[in-house]
């Protein structure tokens, strides 16, 4: 089964910034893509200007709205032949995170989610703010985010040369390290694996465990324990043939993610959705969408195996469904 990643469009430009970056993986991978295109039907408006349920008919425009949209999917099929991929298109109706998630649960072969991080409103179209948080806390397969606006969306799709993995020692951001070490190998890429220790005032009782880490003594071993694991996981990879540097930071884990990102020139960021807490930990639950509304670089977020399909075809005809 050939292997498909999803491009959500709401027909705007900013949604089309995740484009590059779809791209981008799809080579590295030896995927397909698929262009999603989500028609919100038309609503009754009752007096005080509450939207109600979908009108039974559809009003008289509604085809040609489908239709229009129809046509701006297959457009952006035909500007992206000269990469060479397999390009689906998919008209669906509906809610537009609903929708998407539906299209997960439907189609076996969907491996990810690329889509930006803002859209626009109107009528038959996304907010993709909303909708993108909606598919990072539900979507069981990795979600890759672009951040509307950036430079990506003018240039070429981007060379995967350096991956920065943020880990905090549970089995979650493992799993996230696994497909970051997939794609360096398909790549070359450098790995770059970050801890970030958070101040000790900034811990809750239950984030420290009730354990004695409000010492700087027991920070100090603290940070030697994160030197030592990432250095353990450092050889391992390095083993396999991968170039791997790593980091150590402390403070706040979303901004030195972004900070670390900027400064280490950092193409993707790879992220579990889950972690767990403590002083020499992430809670990399609480920090990705932090990190997915700051980082100019694409984020690959990755939620639990446990919680869903796996987290790590071709047709050159347009399909389409009503």
């Amino acid at each position: 089964m050939n292997e498909t990643i999803m491009v959500p469009l709401d027909g705007s430009a900013p949604a089309e910034t995740a484009l590059p970056a779809a791209v981008a993986l799809a080579h590295a991978t030896g995927r397909s893509l698929l262009l999603l295109g989500v028609a919100v039907p038309p609503t009754r408006l009752s007096g005080l200007g509450w939207p109600q349920a979908a009108l039974v008919e559809p009003v008289s425009w509604w085809p040609l709205e489908l239709a229009d949209y129809e046509g701006y999917l297959a457009g952006v099929a035909a500007r992206l032949q000269p990469s060479g991929l397999p390009v689906e298109i998919l008209l669906r109706q509906g809610d537009p995170a609903t929708e998407i998630l539906a299209e997960v649960a439907d189609n076996p072969a969907l491996h990810t989610i690329a889509m930006a991080t803002h859209g626009r409103s109107g009528v038959a179209r996304t907010v993709l703010g909303s909708v993108a948080e909606r598919i990072i806390q539900a979507a069981p397969v990795p979600v890759l985010l672009v951040r509307s606006g950036s430079p990506l969306v003018a240039g070429a799709p981007p060379a995967y040369q350096r991956i920065l993995v943020p880990l905090d020692g549970s089995p979650f951001a493992a799993q996230a390290l696994d497909s970051a070490t997939e794609l360096a190998e398909r790549t070359g890429a450098t790995l770059l694996l970050l801890t970030v220790l958070p101040p000790l005032q900034t811990l809750s009782f239950a984030e420290a465990g009730l354990r004695p880490y409000w010492s700087e003594a027991a920070r100090i071993a603290a940070a030697d324990s994160a030197t030592l694991a990432l250095t353990t996981t450092a050889v391992r990879l390095e083993s396999q043939g991968l170039a791997v540097r790593t980091l150590l930071r402390h403070g706040s884990p979303a901004a030195e993610i972004v900070h670390c990102a900027t400064d280490e020139a950092a193409d993707l960021i790879v992220l579990a959705t889950h972690g767990r807490s403590g002083l020499p930990r992430l809670w990399l639950g609480s920090v990705a969408l932090g990190v997915v509304r700051s980082a100019t670089q694409p984020v690959l977020t990755m939620r639990p195996a446990t919680a869903g399909r796996s987290v790590v075809t071709t047709a050159s005809a347009p399909a389409y469904a009503h």
